[in-house]
């Protein structure tokens, strides 16, 4: 079987990146400790900011080499899933992120059941929640909503928003992996999982 170039590049990519970050984190968390001199308690602070980047850039990097985005659908669970469940559990990853910008989430998730990939169904609307927090306008409200099997995440624009964001663009390809359709305007995102299971 021919090798994909793709994967391949994924692969060596992760590789590549997770390397350098392991070493930079292992150097943050010894000066966090203390293991190589005594801290103030703002140089605490600034190293466990750090160490909470670093932690989310490795999740980054995962997400940007899964195999699933280079087309190997062969990686993907397909188990039911309630939806309202999926949007709950990203919801509790948006919480922090959303409450550095006051901005106050609000879902309104129907139950509906869906045969997929749970992890991946969780970070595509984790993903779209970013999005969106990072889109809104300071201090308003995101919405998450659900017409049977299309999820409408909804905000108010902030002017000087970007229109496409990397998190806008994972959760597009998570949602098209998992065979839904993604559509964005300036203050939504709708994620359609409406094509039979």
């Amino acid at each position: 079987m021919p090798r994909d170039p793709l994967a391949d590049l994924l692969a060596y990519s992760g590789h590549e990146l997770r390397t350098p970050l392991t070493s930079l984190s292992l150097a943050i968390e010894m000066c966090a400790d203390g293991t190589l001199g005594p801290l103030e308690a703002v140089q605490r602070e600034t190293l466990a900011g750090a160490l909470e980047d670093c932690g989310r850039l490795r999740q980054l990097i995962d997400e940007l080499t899964d195999p699933v985005l280079a087309g190997d659908h062969t990686r993907l669970a397909t188990i039911p899933i309630d939806l309202a469940t999926a949007v709950a559990a990203a919801i509790a990853t948006a919480i922090a992120s959303a409450g550095a910008r006051l901005i106050t989430l609000l879902a309104d998730a129907a139950s509906v059941e869906l045969t997929t990939d749970p992890a991946r169904l969780t970070r595509a609307i984790a993903r779209g929640l970013d999005h969106a927090i990072t889109c809104a306008a300071r201090g308003s409200m995101v919405t998450i909503a659900n017409q049977d099997r299309a999820l409408t995440i909804t905000w108010k624009p902030d002017a000087s928003a970007p229109a496409t964001t990397m998190a806008s663009w994972l959760c597009a390809r998570l949602v098209e992996a998992l065979g839904g359709s993604c559509r964005s305007a300036a203050d939504r995102l709708v994620l359609d999982f409406s094509q039979p299971n």
